[in-house]
């Protein structure tokens, strides 16, 4: 039997085979997506920031895979990247008070968590030269 499986990948145009181990899960073909398409990626783009889809028959569609999701040889997927949008950062920003109230909490750290992960990155290098210095 064999130890790996084969994953068909598309990404825009290219296509390309991923072979991942047996028993893999989809939150870890993020890594390999990245590092086998990296020629045709166009920036620095964040594994969360990757999505595989698989096309569902019934829906006649393509349909998200979940993280957990296991793949199976043969498995004929696209994938789909994005970049955190600084334009709906600022939109947060502006949410009036009326719009303040009717979001939930959940919600609301959600959005923050999300901004101060992306702040964090850009600042990354300088927190960390004032910790050592």
């Amino acid at each position: 039997m064999p130890q790996t499986v084969k994953v068909h990948v598309t990404y825009d145009e290219t296509k390309r085979i991923i072979t991942h181990q047996k028993g893999g899960d989809v939150q870890g073909l993020r890594h390999l997506f990245l590092q086998v398409f990296s020629d045709v990626l166009s920036d620095r783009i964040a594994p969360a920031n990757v999505t595989f889809q698989r096309y569902d028959d019934k829906f006649a569609d393509y349909v998200e895979l979940n993280n957990d999701e296991k793949l199976k040889d043969d498995l004929k997927i696209r994938a789909l990247t994005w970049k955190p949008d600084k334009q709906v950062i600022k939109q947060d920003k502006q949410v009036s008070k009326q719009e303040k109230n009717s979001i939930t909490p959940k919600h609301r750290h959600t959005v923050w968590v999300k901004y101060i992960r992306i702040c964090l990155r850009k600042n990354l290098g300088k927190i960390l030269s004032i910790l050592f210095t």
